[in-house]
């Protein structure tokens, strides 16, 4: 069903491709989990990333699923192509993102996880790497393997904390690490998108441990200055120690929307290069595919004329 193929990235548990799909010679990505289907808690998690994945219909600000099957206890994800991350970007860029970018980034991501919350999930490991680039510049939340199904602002229990599979320790949630009460998962993916924003701010990665880890959970946060003002209050309210303190998704949304540009389109945009430059690198794209296509289909043709000989 696929030509083109080519690996884009390797993680823990399988493979993530570009490739090209015969029937609309449209680009997307595969995502090849190999190793999940083994055990049964690794199947529930590959099926709950499936099902938080297609329950994102209408949200433009998640990576949009398209299809998933099974071949030889082989699980296929296929999504929209995205080949850059805020990651990538920010190590682009030296490692330290624009004012403007890191704005509607945060505009963007809180977008799409307002949705999540507002639908009965919490994404539980936003962090910069799951934070894709669109074809169109957009920002998609990925990576939904640590998606926790829950009702909105339910608090989970002790029990239910201590069974979770934590995302990256850069920016897990104080209240996560050290469980005396119950949690609000929501603010926990709150904390970790602030904390997304304060990395993209500085220069160098966040700590996995150490006293600067422990220093950021107390909300002492070293690097805020570098921050513009308004934008800094954000993030440091975020980041709170107390998550009853921190603002939902949703109000993120509302409060970073004045930080953008005058331009109304702001919003809904992060341009990592020109609408002309992406137009001609998707036409080379489809002109490529097209024509190994159509070499294909040659080959295919002679053969079946030698055959009837």
């Amino acid at each position: 069903d696929f030509i083109n193929i080519q690996e884009l990235g390797q993680g823990e548990h399988g493979k993530v491709y570009k490739c090209v799909r015969k029937m609309d010679l449209w680009p997307y990505a595969v995502k090849v989990l190999n190793k999940m289907c083994s055990g049964r808690k690794d199947r529930e998690r590959v099926l709950q990333e499936i099902y938080a994945l297609s329950s994102q219909g209408d949200n433009p600000f998640a990576l949009r699923y398209y299809n998933a099957w099974e071949e030889q206890d082989v699980i296929y994800i296929q999504t929209e192509l995205c080949l850059k991350t805020l990651h990538d970007e920010w190590v682009g860029e030296g490692g330290q993102l624009p004012f403007q970018r890191l704005a509607t980034a945060l505009y963007q991501a809180a977008s799409g996880l307002a949705y999540l919350h507002e639908h009965g999930m919490a994404h539980l490991d936003m962090k910069p790497a799951n934070l894709y680039l669109s074809l169109s510049g957009r920002i998609k939340i990925g990576d939904f393997g640590h998606v926790k199904v829950v009702e909105p602002d339910r608090m989970a229990s002790r029990q239910e904390v201590e069974l979770l599979e934590l995302g990256d320790r850069r920016y897990v949630a104080p209240e996560l690490l050290d469980v005396s009460s119950p949690v609000n998962l929501n603010k926990c993916d709150v904390f970790s998108l602030g904390a997304s924003i304060y990395e993209l701010a500085c220069v160098s990665r966040l700590p996995e441990s150490g006293s600067e880890f422990t220093d950021v959970r107390r909300g002492s946060l070293a690097h805020s200055h570098q921050l513009p003002p308004d934008l800094r209050e954000l993030v440091e309210s975020m980041m709170d120690p107390d998550p009853a303190r921190r603002p939902s998704a949703q109000q993120v949304v509302n409060l970073s929307r004045p930080l953008l540009q005058d331009d109304q389109h702001a919003a809904d945009r992060l341009l990592p290069r020109a609408p002309s430059a992406l137009d001609a690198a998707l036409r080379n794209m489809l002109l490529e595919s097209r024509a190994k296509l159509a070499r294909a289909e040659e080959k295919i043709a002679f053969m079946q004329k030698q055959m009837r000989r």
